[in-house]
């Protein structure tokens, strides 16, 4: 039964974007001694499926990283651009 209910929690946390505390959960319940198959089965699809979370959620905040990074290397050069034009009509 406390395997189980890791297992819910360490799946609760996942869907709630908590990936590294959902593995962590996941890896303490599968150290446990499992002698039920489908336990067992269960948990490392729950831990596979927060990897894979993680996964896509590091590279979607990269892919928004590089994007502001963009974005704000364009302002700049705008800016610097527009001060050029100033000082070089005074």
């Amino acid at each position: 039964l406390t395997i189980a209910l890791l297992g819910s929690l360490g799946e609760a946390y996942r869907l709630t974007g908590e990936y590294e505390l959902a593995i962590k959960i996941l890896d303490d319940s599968l150290n446990q001694e499992i002698n039920n198959r489908s336990y067992q089965l269960s948990l490392l699809k729950s831990r596979a499926n927060s990897y894979l979370s993680l996964a896509k959620y590091n590279e979607n905040r990269k892919n928004v990283a590089e994007k502001l990074s963009n974005k704000s290397q364009e302002m700049i050069t705008r800016l610097q651009t527009n001060i050029e034009t100033y000082y070089s009509q005074t």
